[in-house]
């Protein structure tokens, strides 16, 4: 019995550790958090990158987001890609850069940048740029 209070132990703790650990790492850079509007960013992204019908097409289109495999698209907390995706979105936001944190999907070489602080009427103001962080798109949505 005290063993697998020992291997409980061990689990939780690692657990936490790797809790702790993710959460720094988005904390410390200008990446929002994986977390339910990043999911819903994913999500939509991987609608438009991979969707076949007319809607789908359009949307690509006008976003500027590429077509590829739904194993192409993910989501970003690389806190370098972080800094240049909020120095390019500030830009075309011309919303200032200090502070900012945005939403990052990738999508082939393509990323999708979203700050929840930024809104365009009644959408958020939305960004995908090439590889470079060259705008692409600028949208609300």
């Amino acid at each position: 019995m005290p063993r697998m209070t020992y291997l409980r132990s061990g689990f939780c703790l690692a657990a936490a550790y790797l809790l702790l650990a993710v959460s720094a790492q988005a904390q410390g850079t200008s990446c929002q958090p994986f977390d339910d509007s990043g999911l819903a960013l994913l999500n939509w992204v991987r609608n438009v990158a991979t969707g076949s019908d007319s809607t789908w097409i359009r949307a690509r289109s006008t976003t500027r987001i590429p077509q590829v495999s739904a194993s192409q698209v993910s989501y970003v907390t690389d806190s370098k890609i972080c800094q240049s995706a909020v120095a390019a979105y500030a830009a075309a936001a011309n919303v200032p850069a200090t502070g900012r944190k945005v939403y990052i999907v990738k999508a082939g070489s393509s990323y999708v940048l979203k700050d929840p602080t930024v809104w365009s009427g009644e959408w958020w103001f939305t960004v995908t740029t090439d590889r470079k962080f060259a705008v692409l798109a600028k949208y609300s949505g």
